[in-house]
């Protein structure tokens, strides 16, 4: 089993001890300490993120981040969380394991140990041709999966539609402009359900935002406190999509966010009459 362990420099001896005790578990480790970056996952790769305030006050906790999310979206990703630090948005609804009193670890090694085991069989029965009536395990962990049961969705036509990421809490605001600028023949992708803390991602987000011609980042208070929206900022702009923030109140914008949009074109709201806001938007994602 090849694992990924990324932690932060000041975090070396810890993320040491894990590797020394997975290499004696037959695991092939590779550590990553961000001396420079932190590169994607090879194929074949599981990645183990070790997060604390040492990672969080860490110059390249972005990187960090991204890092983590890019395996989570692959469904092989295990944390390890080694203080009390809260994790970054993009994974607070991740299940960590807890690796903060030293006496534990070994335990809380072997709870991680089994975990990747676990993902590696789900991996392994996921590339064997399937027969009717067997069932399918994904090998726990986060999976991106084709079909999202109970959640519908609602798709622009062809592939030039604009994929519109918003908090649920903003849907008073957010559909109002949305339905208007569709009247004025704007198509957009926006999914106007509601997603949970721990909710795994459908299929067809990813697909859409693939798939987009633009992407609408509805930016407010609650939007930048949403893993999901964090995760669809990181696959926007993994896929170069071009990004339109739309600004739905004076909420500070975070660093980890403001990080994929600094250069980007915005769009006040704050200053436009309310009846003009979707004739603005247009405007705004016009070429």
């Amino acid at each position: 089993m090849q694992v990924y362990l990324i932690a932060a420099e000041d975090d070396a001896a810890v993320a040491a001890e894990c590797e020394e005790f997975l290499r004696r578990h037959g695991c092939m480790v590779r550590v990553e300490l961000g001396a420079s970056f932190y590169s994607p996952a090879r194929p074949g790769e599981l990645t183990l993120a070790l997060w604390s305030l040492k990672t969080r006050m860490s110059a390249r906790q972005i990187m960090f981040t991204n890092c983590a999310i890019d395996a989570l979206m692959s469904g092989s990703l295990i944390v390890g969380q080694l203080d009390h630090h809260p994790l970054p948005y993009g994974l607070t609804d991740i299940e960590a394991h807890d690796l903060r009193a030293p006496g534990m670890r070994k335990l809380r090694f072997n709870l991680m140990l089994a975990e990747m085991r676990k993902i590696q069989r789900g991996r392994l029965m996921a590339s064997v041709p399937k027969r009717d009536g067997d069932e399918e395990d994904f090998g726990g962990g986060f999976n991106i999966v084709d079909e999202a049961p109970g959640r519908p969705t609602e798709a622009g036509r062809g592939e030039d539609a604009v994929f519109v990421s918003y908090a649920f809490a903003n849907s008073e605001i957010v559909f109002p402009l949305i339905d208007q600028a569709k009247s004025l023949g704007a198509n957009f992708w926006i999914d106007r359900t509601q997603l949970k803390p721990g909710t795994q991602w459908a299929g067809d987000i990813v697909r859409a935002i693939k798939s987009s011609d633009k992407f609408c980042l509805m930016c407010s208070a609650q939007s930048f406190a949403s893993d999901h929206v964090r995760r669809e900022i990181y696959l926007a702009d993994k896929y170069k999509k071009p990004m339109l923030p739309v600004l739905l109140d004076d909420a500070l914008m975070p660093e980890d966010i403001e990080y994929f949009l600094i250069d980007r074109q915005w769009l006040d709201l704050a200053g436009i009459q309310a009846s003009d806001h979707s004739a603005a938007l247009m405007a705004a994602l016009s070429p």
